[in-house]
């Protein structure tokens, strides 16, 4: 949503003096195409994992801790893209992306909030680690 909500600003909007428009912007296009490969990157990673223990369940198999750690992770790490993702297109953006009419605005305000969400806490990633270590996760919730 945010790279979109960059994309549609830059075909239509006009920079009054003399910087040139958004889209003909080279830092901005290099930041829509890096962060477009990230996202689409993390998003078929946790697809992946998530896939693989679909998979187990529908065969009535039980989900290995490895499985459960590397889908935990990749959660991890879409978060982080993500917010990398929204950080980076609300610069890019400039200000227009401060004002409540922007989309960008909103998708600021939701991702700090869910940056506060129990998914995204590091205990995940330390319980993943806990779990490729060879060991067993101490937070009930992961082996859930």
């Amino acid at each position: 949503m945010t790279i979109d909500s960059v994309v549609n600003s830059a075909r239509t909007r006009i920079t009054p003096g003399s910087m040139p428009d958004l889209r003909d912007r080279p830092a901005a296009q290099a930041a829509v195409t890096r962060q477009s490969t990230e996202v689409a990157a993390a998003r078929a990673y946790l697809h992946d994992c998530t896939g693989q223990i679909w998979e187990r369940a529908l065969a009535g198999d039980a989900v290995r801790s490895d499985a459960l750690a590397m889908t935990f992770g990749a959660a991890s790490h879409a978060i982080e893209v993500a917010h990398k993702t929204v950080e980076s297109m609300c610069a890019t953006a400039g200000t227009s992306a401060l004002y409540v009419e922007s989309p960008l605005e909103r998708a600021h305000r939701d991702m700090h909030a869910m940056l506060r969400h129990i998914i995204a806490q590091p205990v995940w990633q330390e319980q993943a680690g806990r779990v490729l270590f060879g060991m067993e996760p101490t937070d009930l919730l992961f082996t859930v």
